[in-house]
């Protein structure tokens, strides 16, 4: 009987580790990809800053989308 309930109670604690784990793995990578989207978004504020008041237009490799995230209209 108390070796039943060995097995059983491994197999829970066992699967509760895996579960919590894939529950860390999922948060940490969502937090991953949050970091990169706000490094990303800080470094264009950033180019957009070095650029001073240089005029940008699309012949310069600029799309609308980077406009629009810069702020520029």
């Amino acid at each position: 009987m108390c070796d039943v309930m060995r097995r059983v109670g491994s197999r829970f604690w066992r699967a509760a580790f895996t579960s919590r784990l894939r529950c860390f793995l999922s948060l940490s990578l969502s937090l991953l990809s949050l970091c990169r989207q706000a490094v990303s978004i800080w470094s264009d504020g950033c180019i957009f800053w070095h650029l001073g008041n240089k005029e940008i237009s699309m012949d310069d490799g600029w799309s609308w989308d980077d406009m629009l995230i810069l702020g520029i209209e």
